[in-house]
């Protein structure tokens, strides 16, 4: 015969369980056991389990502890069980370092075909394909597990982005072949993210007119909105703004100077104001 209940502990211990379970038979022994189980941290990443049992007729006192932690450079597992006759305590861990092109990479332990996501000066982003998965200090994470000859969605998650950092897209679709390595490689933006409203001589510069930064290769660039309004990124403290349009087909520009404000604000992306001429 046996019994066994289990119990949310919510209230008191978020993401944790208690249960109770005993166990008779027709020889007269029975045994029983509590246990306590869940998963801590903020990302729900250190799962830990704690037992303590007790059998009569001779069989005596056994308990047990166990924490097995996934972070995003691996897994480590430790262990302690005990009965009256033995102590055990095991450990173990896994992981990968991966070289590529761009360097070395750590991350979890890799299915047949995973991805290296790349992200050049966006540190610590995380990514919603995994446990704990984020970019290295550099930029590059591993991607562990992707389903061969399917598509796989690999996105950033944005919010964890420093104010200073942007990227063209959040997310990639990648359809990786069986054993096969593939990249996930995201245009970054490391600098100020700002929001310029430009004026020419004449009033707000025209709807659809095209913006970048001057001496950038093209990927501070963005289309003038609605009342000379332009949103770039990856702009440093000060410089200039060139923005051309067509007017009668022929060709139009001007260049505004800028300067960042030194005074800090609440929102990550800054407004400025400037005259192009």
């Amino acid at each position: 015969m046996s019994f066994n209940i289990n119990i949310p502990l919510n209230g008191l211990l978020p993401n944790g369980s208690v249960s109770y379970s005993t166990t008779s038979d027709n020889n007269g022994y029975t045994s029983q056991q509590v246990s306590l189980y869940g998963a801590a941290l903020e990302k729900n990443n250190l799962y830990y389990s704690v037992q303590q049992g007790y059998g009569n007729n001779g069989q005596g006192s056994n308990s047990g502890v166990s924490l097995d932690y996934r972070g995003g450079y691996g897994e480590a597992q430790l262990g302690y069980q005990r009965d009256n006759t033995s102590h055990q305590v095991n450990w173990g861990a896994s992981g990968s370092i991966v070289a590529h092109p761009h360097g070395i990479t750590f991350g979890q332990y890799t299915g047949d075909s995973f991805a290296i996501v790349r992200a050049p000066g966006a540190d610590n982003v995380a990514i919603e394909n995994g446990t704990d998965l984020h970019t290295d200090w550099r930029g590059y994470a591993i991607v562990p597990t992707l389903t061969a000859y399917r598509k796989n969605d690999i996105s950033l998650d944005t919010q964890s982005m420093a104010d200073d950092t942007d990227v063209d897209l959040q997310g990639q679709t990648v359809i990786p072949g069986g054993g096969a390595i593939v990249e996930a490689n995201y245009q970054t933006h490391i600098g100020n993210r700002v929001l310029f409203t430009l004026r020419g001589a004449h009033g707000p510069l025209p709807f659809g007119a095209s913006a970048q930064l001057l001496g950038d290769n093209g990927a501070a660039s963005g289309i003038v909105a609605d009342q000379g309004q332009v949103y770039l990124s990856g702009i440093p403290d000060h410089g200039a703004i060139v923005v051309r349009w067509d007017d009668s087909h022929v060709a139009q520009t001007c260049t505004a100077q800028f300067h960042l404000p030194n005074n800090p604000q609440r929102n990550p992306v800054k407004t400025v104001s400037a005259v192009c001429l």
